[in-house]
C-alpha cells in the first residue's frame, strides 16, 4: 500500500466493520459478528503491515488504533454479557431438569405417575 488515500480507505473500512460488529452484537447476530471479525482482521493485517505502517504516519495509526480499541471494548462487553446471560439460562434449565427428575422420581415411589 503506497498512497495515503489507500491507507485512509483501509482505516475507514476497519472502523466501519467494527461498527457493523457492534451493531450485530446489539442485535444478537453472533454469526455475523464472527464473519465481520474475519473480514476486519484481513483489513487490519493490511493496514498495520510494516510497509503500510511506515507510509501511514504514526499519528494516523495511533488514532485508528485508539478508535478500534474503543469499539472492541464495547463489542467485548456485549459478548461477555451475552455469554453470562446464556450461562445463567443453561443453569436455570439444568435446575428445572433436575426438579422435573426429582418430581418424576417422587411420583414413581408413591405410584402417582
Amino acid at each position: 500500500m503506497s498512497s495515503e488515500a489507500e491507507h485512509e480507505a483501509l482505516l475507514a473500512r476497519a472502523l466501519a466493520l467494527s461498527r457493523e460488529m457492534l451493531s450485530a452484537c446489539e442485535d444478537s447476530r453472533w454469526e455475523d459478528v464472527q464473519a465481520l471479525d474475519e473480514r476486519r482482521r484481513d483489513v487490519l493485517e493490511t493496514l498495520f503491515a510494516p510497509a503500510a505502517a511506515s507510509a501511514a504516519g504514526e499519528a494516523a495509526l495511533a488514532g485508528a488504533a485508539r478508535a478500534l480499541l474503543a469499539l472492541d471494548r464495547e463489542i467485548l462487553a456485549r459478548c461477555e454479557a451475552e455469554k453470562t446471560a446464556r450461562a445463567r439460562e443453561m443453569q436455570r434449565l439444568k435446575h428445572a431438569r433436575q426438579a422435573a427428575k426429582a418430581y418424576e422420581g417422587q411420583g414413581r415411589r408413591t405410584g402417582a405417575v
